[in-house]
């Protein structure tokens, strides 16, 4: 028994010393090097609420949850990386950039464990007048996470830094759009959306496309449903590297979102019924089927289509399906009443109908 808890107490002795131990990022230089963007970074600071650490890691044989912090400290850490990554030429206009926000976190599955990681930058000129923001994060899963971390931030850097060389800080319409006190109004009280491209899901509700590069839409049909395709007639960017980092965006007629199927693949799908709640069409959704057999009992999971929304208000998607229809209904007592009288099995029938109610309900709302 003595032996027993002799070895008890070395091993939370062991795992003791190894939480207190951080997992240290060191940012190495980037092979990609921007040397035509007209500005260069003169300062980074942190303005995070939080700087004790960037997150957590499960690290070591014990799957130690660990403190993330860089090498050589944030901020010198960012200075030195973007001073590799832009290059300095005469004319260049200084940059200063803050670091509101830079997260990183790690879930274990067991066979495998996911990788998150969020960045959120703010751009300011000189006189300490904001110009840009940028919000992007990035999911992964691997055997090890933490190497994968360093290399997630770089990518978020990139796209972060691409965003913000194609905006016109002659337009200060970023000012305007942050000072909005109600983002998702703009959207569902707009007559028609502004045309441009949604650097993020902010500027989607806000009805405020900050990279308005001049494209034309063409519209093509399939299975049922109306796609764009982009053409430029001058492009200053690669289509597919733009696609990256945006959101989506309008042709000032019609909404396009980004669809993801999986960490890097996604679809460009068109938004169907605006309001506070858009329809966004068919989603892929694994569904339990039990397998009964003489002797045999399991759960196979077959992959089928069902109707998903989102709520403009706060970025979430939900399937459009019974128990989705009764939260938003509940608000609207006419509503509710007249869904929850309709036969159960038949109620889901008509879910665009009672959509396009809640979203017309809400519209009257806010006049």
């Amino acid at each position: 028994m003595r032996q027993i808890l002799t070895v008890l107490l070395c091993v939370l002795s062991i795992q003791t010393v190894l939480a207190e131990k951080e997992y240290l990022i060191d940012f190495h230089d980037d092979s990609t090097q921007y040397t035509n963007l007209g500005f260069f970074i003169q300062e980074v600071t942190d303005h995070r609420k939080d700087k004790d650490n960037i997150g957590y890691v499960w690290a070591g044989f014990f799957e130690v949850k660990r403190p993330v912090n860089f090498k050589s400290g944030l901020e010198s850490s960012f200075k030195n990386y973007l001073s590799n990554l832009i290059s300095f030429k005469d004319g260049s206009i200084p940059i200063k950039i803050r670091i509101r926000e830079l997260l990183i976190s790690e879930r274990d599955f067991g066979f495998y464990q996911e990788g998150y990681c969020q960045l959120v930058m703010e751009y300011f000129d000189s006189g300490e007048n904001l110009l840009y923001m940028t919000d992007y994060s990035d999911r992964f899963t691997a055997l090890d996470p933490s190497k994968k971390h360093e290399e997630s931030i770089r990518r978020l850097i990139n796209k972060s830094i691409l965003a913000f060389s194609l905006y016109d800080n002659e337009s200060k319409i970023y000012k305007d759009l942050l000072d909005q006190p109600r983002l998702y109004d703009s959207l569902i009280l707009c007559s028609v959306p502004q045309k441009g491209f949604y650097a993020n899901f902010k500027e989607f509700q806000a009805n405020n496309p900050s990279l308005t590069l001049d494209f034309e839409t063409i519209t093509v049909e399939e299975k049922g449903n109306k796609y764009g395709n982009i053409r430029f007639p001058e492009s200053p960017i690669d289509v597919n590297t733009l696609f990256e980092l945006i959101y989506g965006f309008s042709d000032g007629v019609n909404i396009y979102l980004k669809r993801y199927h999986s960490d890097y693949s996604y679809s460009i799908i068109p938004v169907q019924i605006s309001g506070r709640y858009c329809y966004m069409g068919k989603k892929p959704v694994n569904q339990a089927v039990p397998i009964i057999l003489p002797g045999l009992f399991g759960i196979l999971s077959l992959p089928v289509e069902e109707d998903y929304i989102l709520d403009v208000n706060t970025g979430g998607e939900y399937l459009l399906n019974d128990e989705t229809l009764l939260r938003l209904l509940k608000p609207y007592e006419d509503l509710y009443n007249a869904y929850v009288m309709r036969p159960p099995e038949n109620r889901i029938e008509m879910g665009l109908f009672w959509l396009q109610q809640i979203n017309k309900k809400h519209f009257e709302s806010l006049q």
